[in-house]
């Protein structure tokens, strides 16, 4: 029986729009490249105890054996695939010798043309010669972005975001977070907004719902006990918060995920 490591390329539609039961994707490694086109929306991934914020009209691609996980979705349209670089008809290309996850921001002009390109590849699956034509202009456009994918993202904001999205780690208050990194929380707050667009209190709010996600799918813990994890300690408030963000009460989303799985 083929397996999908087997299969030389793959590429799904990513949609999250109006996903209210979204969980994150645990991490995973690959043997083939992996690769991530938003069209629009926003995704937050975590590669080697780095945080990496995606955007609409980006690439990611994230090289074999390199482990990678997404944290954080948010109206998220695009593509997600894998390809093994022994199906390409040129391997020359100067992103194939990356070594770590990249995102690659397409320039407004080439806007269109990329998202023309990755629907052509998600059509031509079956057409070998069409998918590796499409593969190729695909890379040669990476390559041509890829010193943009290596501007160094500011140090600041990436470290606020791993102390939130830590595994198993409380979250904690704006207040805190600016003490352990030294700094006023405005100071951390105006640089987390001017490189997100979201200030510290949405990302926190992100992450508490993100966790909270997860934790719900364990049916041996409270509601109570879950609140108190994510740093809530009123039950009520966190039912509150949770429907805000997910348009469900804690109750309803572990009763749809519980549905899910029978």
């Amino acid at each position: 029986m083929q397996t999908t490591n087997d299969i030389p390329f793959i590429l799904h539609k990513l949609n999250t729009i109006g996903y209210k039961v979204c969980p994150p994707i645990p991490q995973r490694i690959f043997a083939q490249w992996a690769l991530f086109y938003l069209i629009s929306g926003e995704v937050l991934m975590e590669s080697e105890k780095r945080q990496m914020l995606i955007k609409g009209h980006s690439y990611i691609l994230v090289p074999p054996d390199i482990p990678f996980s997404i944290n954080y979705y948010n109206n998220s349209i695009g593509y997600m695939g894998r390809f093994d670089e022994n199906f390409l008809k040129d391997r020359n290309h100067k992103s194939l010798l990356v070594r770590t996850a990249v995102n690659i921001i397409v320039a407004t002009e080439d806007q269109g043309f990329t998202d023309e390109l990755m629907f052509k590849l998600f059509r031509s699956q079956n057409d070998i010669k069409s998918t590796q034509c499409a593969l190729d202009m695909m890379l040669q456009q990476i390559d041509s972005d890829l010193p943009i994918a290596f501007s160094p993202n500011n140090k600041l904001c990436n470290d606020f975001l791993d102390l939130i999205f830590e595994k198993g780690k409380s979250i904690l208050s704006v207040s805190t977070y600016a003490a352990i990194l030294g700094i006023s929380a405005n100071h951390l707050n105006r640089t987390v907004k001017a490189n997100t667009g979201k200030s510290t209190g949405e990302w926190i709010d992100i992450a508490r719902v993100t966790a909270a996600k997860v934790l719900l799918l364990n049916e041996k813990l409270s509601i109570i006990d879950i609140a108190t994890e994510i740093g809530l300690r009123d039950q009520s408030y966190f039912a509150r918060f949770f429907k805000k963000q997910t348009g469900l009460t804690p109750t309803e989303f572990r009763t749809n995920a519980k549905s899910k799985k029978a």
